[in-house]
């Protein structure tokens, strides 16, 4: 029954309890999550669930869960801008978009970006100098939560 512990069905039996499931659709494919990574998820859950909703906690929330550094934006206004430096894997975006895991009150709109660092960010090569305001200034990626 301790969830640090637990494996197999005792983790399916506390997912239930924090509200994750271990099977997930990844790209049209049925797939199950391994038992350490499921433990992970559960405790994430888990602390999503009494957690705070501030920018600072989603921040540090979302960066332990991708692995990647992850800046979020408050602007106010019922809306938050969540950017995600780095490509997150399929099974992470399945997993944002399936559990919404995020600590945020009701009604407020997530808008998801992945910004590929290795690319060119700015610049103005091959553009046949075209004016400014014309090179490629950020080219993030939507991801649809």
């Amino acid at each position: 029954m301790n969830p640090g512990t637990a494996s197999g069905v005792w983790l399916d039996w506390w997912g239930k309890r924090v509200g994750v499931n271990r099977n997930l659709v990844i790209d049209g494919v049925d797939t199950r999550l391994d038992d350490e990574f499921f433990k992970f998820l559960i405790f994430y859950r888990a602390v999503v669930n009494v957690s705070n909703g501030t920018s600072e906690t989603i921040n540090r929330l979302l960066t332990k869960l991708i692995g990647l550094s992850v800046f979020v934006s408050d602007y106010q206004d019922m809306t938050i801008r969540i950017r995600i430096v780095g490509e997150p894997t399929s099974v992470q975006v399945a997993i944002l978009k399936n559990y919404g895991l995020l600590n945020r009150p009701a009604g407020v709109l997530v808008n998801v970006e992945a910004v590929a660092p290795n690319e060119l960010v700015f610049g103005f090569f091959g553009s046949e100098l075209l004016p400014f305001n014309q090179g490629v200034f950020n080219p993030a990626r939507n991801i649809e939560i």
